[in-house]
């Protein structure tokens, strides 16, 4: 019986192509198994759907760790349109906006009370 078969256990002779092409093709399912087991394991985000989800939820997070920046800037422009428009004339009004934009309250505000 053994006789039959080559080193890697597929049948030698007329009818061994359907019995290799058998091994093979459940070789690669297993192969492919492992790989999806692999990758759902060792992803960031788990087994929760692949690398779409992981690209959303990072794009999530840095939104979400932008948005107390962005309200800053938004109030910072906020503050600049207000001094343009009331003092945009007056004396020093250029080292109140450097002080603004330099997040420098103190000076800020000993510049606009001077």
């Amino acid at each position: 019986m053994l006789s039959d078969r080559d080193g890697r256990g597929a049948r030698s002779g007329r009818h061994g192509g359907a019995g290799h092409r058998s091994a093979e093709l459940s070789l690669r399912y297993a192969t492919a198994n492992r790989r999806r087991s692999w990758s759902s394991t060792t992803s960031p985000v788990g087994r929760s759907g692949g690398a779409s989800v992981a690209l959303r939820k990072l794009v999530d997070a840095a939104r979400a760790a932008g948005e107390d920046k962005n309200r800053e800037l938004a109030a910072q422009e906020a503050v600049y349109r207000f001094m343009t428009a009331l003092a945009g004339n007056l004396p020093r009004y250029e080292y109140a906006t450097c002080a603004l934009y330099a997040d420098d309250p103190a000076l800020f505000e000993e510049t606009v009370a001077a």
